[in-house]
């Protein structure tokens, strides 16, 4: 397993480093551009929908608060089919098919304070019991200066299967995914309901 942490882990609050300066330097831009600094949430829903990768937000507990069509695509999953239940136990494999100890997941780390990692070398199961390579990457959900889950944003990385390709394409895939990353937590501050309130609408 491949576990290396993101160059977003010292953000606090959804920020990044350099935060200040760089939201300074957005605002400029989004004004030049007549673009309004509060961002429509059916705007940010379109960008999450056309991201060209899977994502899923957790609640405090592990258990799935959303997923974007990329992710029912790869999974072979409805989103339906994965609210509410822990992501570690419904997807999370080893290549061939058998359990990952839940003690190993780096996938959940973020939720026992560990700061956003990316990495590797992790299975997901399909709904047709089949298992996917994936290349991923995690961050803390925080809402109101409080952390209310995390975001796991994935490829398929089934494509890249000789050596030389792999060590290329993991190098730029991770590089993409930060970038995917960090996008996709401040929107989602925005769009994903709570654990709380997921679980009270089903």
């Amino acid at each position: 397993m491949r576990v290396v942490t993101s160059r977003w882990a010292g953000h606090q609050d959804g920020r990044e480093p350099g935060h200040d300066t760089a939201a300074e330097a957005h605002r400029a831009a989004a004004e030049a551009h007549g673009v309004p600094e509060d961002v429509e949430p059916d705007f940010s829903r379109a960008v999450l929908h056309a991201l060209g990768a899977g994502v899923l937000t957790l609640g405090p507990t592990a258990r799935i608060t959303s997923v974007n069509p990329w992710a029912e695509q790869l999974l072979g999953r409805s989103e339906q089919e994965m609210l509410g239940h822990d992501a570690h136990d419904l997807l999370h494999r080893h290549a061939d098919g058998s359990p990952v100890p839940r003690e190993r997941c780096a996938l959940r780390r973020p939720l026992h304070g560990v700061p956003a990692e990316e990495g590797s070398d992790e299975y997901f199961q399909r709904a047709d019991g089949t298992t996917v390579p994936i290349i991923w990457a995690t961050t803390p959900l925080v809402r109101g200066g409080r952390q209310e889950g995390l975001v796991l944003v994935f490829h398929d990385f089934s494509l890249h299967r000789s050596a030389a390709e792999e060590t290329e394409a993991r190098t730029t895939a991770l590089e993409a995914l930060t970038a995917q990353l960090h996008l996709v937590a401040e929107i989602s501050t925005v769009l994903v309901p709570t654990e709380r309130t997921s679980t009270t609408l089903r």
